[in-house]
Parts: structure tokens; C-alpha cells; sequence
């Protein structure tokens, strides 16, 4: 049997507000405007960033002191059922070392919160992910690293709006 989250989404401009309804996929958990998927098998990062595409998602964008503590708590129940305990996030510096911005978007991240010593710009370290012995606070390390990706859909996603 197929479970749904169902949400309502509204946006609206000037003139007129738009409502949809909207469901995460199966598997998926809803949070905010957004659905949220912790994988079980272990990839590089850019392997995650591909892998997540090909189901429709991205890599998650950790955006919001909000969306970091429902990630955590996830991260935290998953212990002892992944093989790895870290996970990917989308930020990476590889394009200006030290410049921390999201894969997909190339904006800056304005969320960030870093485990104690963390980054560290180890040599090669240009990934990012929600380190484990960090409290699942961000941490970075070579992208070949496997980890666990979380691959997200934002409500908007995809969604064409006429009025």
C-alpha cells in the first residue's frame, strides 16, 4: 500500500493565490515545504548529486536552522540501520576553495553550521556533509568519501503555475 504525506501549498502574488495540494512520493518524509529521503546505499558526492537527480530530487540544501534540526533527528534514528552514519548535503567549495555555495544553485549558503573544527579544508576536502561525530552538524571531506546521501523535493519543484 502507498503512503502520501499530503500538504497544501499556497503562493500567491498581487493578484491572485494559487492552492495545490501536494504529496511526497513513497519513501519520502515531509517537512515544511519540502520532501525528504535518507538512503540507505553508500555513494561519493558527486555520485549522490547524479544518484539523487535520477529519482526526480537533488542533494538536500540545508537552508534553515529549522530544516537542520529535522535533519539531525532523522539522522540520529537512523543509527545502527545505515552501514555509514554520515550524510551528504549539496554545499561544496570545489569551485573557489573556502567559498562554501550549493552545488545545484551556486548561491552562497547563508545557513551554515559547522561541527567543532570543522571546515577543516583538508587537502581535497571540498564536500560537504552532515558529520556524525559533529553532532550532524556540517562537516567536509574528499568527495570520494561514501557517505549516505539525503536527497530532497521542494514543493515548487517542477510545478507550473498559470493564472
Amino acid at each position: 500500500m502507498l503512503k502520501y504525506v499530503l500538504a497544501i501549498v499556497c503562493l500567491h502574488n498581487l493578484v491572485s493565490v494559487y492552492c495545490l495540494t501536494v504529496s511526497c512520493p513513497n519513501g519520502y518524509t515531509r517537512h515544511a515545504s519540502s520532501c525528504y529521503r535518507f538512503h540507505h546505499v553508500g555513494l561519493s558526492w558527486p555520485e549522490s548529486v547524479t544518484f539523487c537527480k535520477a529519482t526526480g530530487s537533488h542533494l538536500v540544501r540545508v537552508e534553515t536552522e529549522a530544516e537542520h534540526d529535522f535533519l539531525k533527528l532523522k539522522a540520529k534514528e537512523m543509527l545502527g540501520r545505515y552501514p555509514l552514519y554520515s550524510f551528504w548535503i549539496a554545499a561544496t567549495d570545489a569551485v573557489t576553495d573556502g567559498e562554501w555555495a550549493w552545488a545545484d544553485t551556486l548561491t552562497s549558503l547563508t545557513y551554515k553550521k559547522w561541527a567543532l573544527g570543522q571546515p577543516n579544508n583538508g587537502l581535497g576536502e571540498d564536500c560537504a556533509g552532515l558529520y556524525y561525530q559533529g553532532g550532524y552538524d556540517f562537516g567536509d571531506w574528499l568527495c570520494r568519501t561514501l557517505l549516505h546521501p539525503i536527497c530532497e523535493i521542494d514543493f515548487t519543484d517542477g510545478i507550473e503555475l498559470v493564472g
